[in-house]
């Protein structure tokens, strides 16, 4: 994970105390400067933390590892992309996951949705807490070049937090802030469970040629 550079986020918070955060976003292919070594990534994920230590899982690109997309996990115990890529991912894919307190083993636990209700394990961790202070649901984008990524409108349709052991709908009833770091956009079309992330969208003119 790298330590320098500059970092941008465009999503949601909430101070609202929870055991898990449950989202859904869409990949897209964001404009990257692909090269070797730390140059610039995306990540859209959710997340869970409590003071220093936290756990997130969701989709990345980086520069690094290519012109593809991972689902990935990090913690605070592995404090770097942690990268699977047996599960094939592409723009347009659903990445479903969630972060949460498995209260039967006492550690967190990071799943991603296969379908039909089918869920993958990526990591399950002693992270140091059981209850959450802040829930995350946003996109991530960090750059030490100087040029921020270029995202295409990339949607979020869902947000839970697990609350009391149910998983609850992110709404108004849990005190959130959203985040718009510039030059970063948030179209929000329901709060607080379904937006849109994107760069800002140009419209170049039409060059009309004989």
């Amino acid at each position: 994970m790298p330590d320098d550079g500059n970092y941008y986020y465009a999503g949601l918070e909430t101070t609202q105390d929870n055991q898990g955060v449950w989202g859904r976003n869409y990949v897209v292919d964001p404009l990257l400067n692909q090269g070797v070594g730390y140059d610039q990534f995306v990540a859209e994920r959710v997340y869970a933390a409590n003071g220093s230590n936290w756990m997130e899982a969701g989709w990345t690109e980086t520069s690094w590892l290519g012109d593809h997309q991972y689902v990935y996990t990090m913690d605070s115990n592995l404090i770097e992309f942690n990268i699977f890529d047996e599960y094939v991912i592409s723009p347009g894919s659903g990445v479903e996951t969630r972060v949460y307190y498995n209260t039967e083993v006492g550690k967190w636990r990071a799943t991603y949705h296969l379908g039909g209700g089918y869920w993958a394990v990526l990591r399950e961790e002693n992270i140091g807490f059981s209850i959450a202070e802040n829930g995350y649901n946003r996109a991530e984008f960090w750059e030490n070049i100087g040029i921020l990524p270029l995202m295409p409108q990339s949607e979020f349709d869902k947000g839970y937090l697990l609350i009391g052991g149910t998983w609850r709908i992110w709404d108004t009833r849990y005190d959130t802030d959203l985040r718009i770091d510039f030059p970063y956009q948030v179209n929000m079309i329901t709060q607080y469970n379904h937006f849109v992330v994107h760069s800002p969208i140009i419209y170049l003119p039409l060059i009309m040629k004989d």
